[in-house]
Parts: structure tokens; C-alpha cells; sequence
């Protein structure tokens, strides 16, 4: 019994390591709301650029709307925009999701070996009792 609650962790344990952080609602708001105006947000996701280079991209944007009304980006937005956008499209991200995934592969091969090792164990020890009780 005991072998199903160690399994049963192993596996939570991993799910757990497996959930994405949760997402800025209020940037990806923003993102929507200013950025589509003029172009699709697919554009923006298809980008992969450095912290450096979203802030000069976002300035160069804030110029291109001012005075446009519900256009217009402050620099209060502007930096969540640019923390929005390293933090989750960057290509930082994509090197840290990458070795996420090998971590996690890491861990579900321990995991497998883990596994098998208990199930031999425990075959092992189901054998030698009836080998036991075979010989009274």
C-alpha cells in the first residue's frame, strides 16, 4: 500500500514541476488593447527579442501614437509592456522553457527508474514469500 502513496506523489510531484507560471492578466490586457489597434498580436508573439530591444521598440511606439487618445501608451504602461514581454516571449524564455523541458524529461526518466526499481522490489519479495510459504 504503501508503494501506491509514493507513486501517487511521484506523480502530483511532477504535475506540479509541470505547470506554467500563471500569466499577467493585466499586461496581456494591455497588450491586447494597445497593440491590436494598429496590428494583429500574433505579430508581437512572434517575436523573440531581448529586454534592451522591446524598450526601444516600445518607445519607438509610444512616439507613433501619441496623441492618439485611447492610442496613447504612458511610461507606466509602457514598462509593464516591456516587462510582459521578456518575462514571457523573449528569447530568455524560450531558452529557460527548453531547459524546463529537459529537466522535466530528467525527472520523468528518475522517475521511470524509480518505478521499475520498486516494481522489482516488490516482485522480488512477492516471490521469495511464496517460495517460503511453499517449503512449510
Amino acid at each position: 500500500m504503501k508503494f501506491w502513496f509514493l507513486i501517487v506523489g511521484l506523480i502530483l510531484g511532477f504535475t506540479t514541476l509541470a505547470t506554467p507560471a500563471p500569466v499577467k492578466e493585466e499586461a496581456r490586457h494591455l497588450l491586447v488593447q494597445k497593440c491590436s489597434a494598429c496590428h494583429g498580436v500574433d505579430r508581437v508573439y512572434k517575436e523573440a527579442r531581448p529586454k534592451a530591444a522591446w524598450e526601444i521598440f516600445i518607445k519607438a511606439k509610444q512616439r507613433l501614437v501619441q496623441g492618439r487618445g485611447d492610442m496613447e501608451v504612458s511610461d507606466a504602461q509602457a514598462a509593464v509592456l516591456v516587462d510582459y514581454l521578456t518575462n514571457y516571449i523573449g528569447p530568455e524564455v524560450q531558452a529557460r522553457r527548453k531547459s524546463r523541458a529537459r529537466l522535466f524529461l530528467i525527472g520523468v526518466g528518475g522517475f521511470l527508474l524509480i518505478l521499475a526499481i520498486a516494481i522489482y522490489i516488490g516482485v522480488r519479495q512477492r516471490v521469495s514469500r511464496s517460495a517460503t510459504a511453499g517449503k512449510d
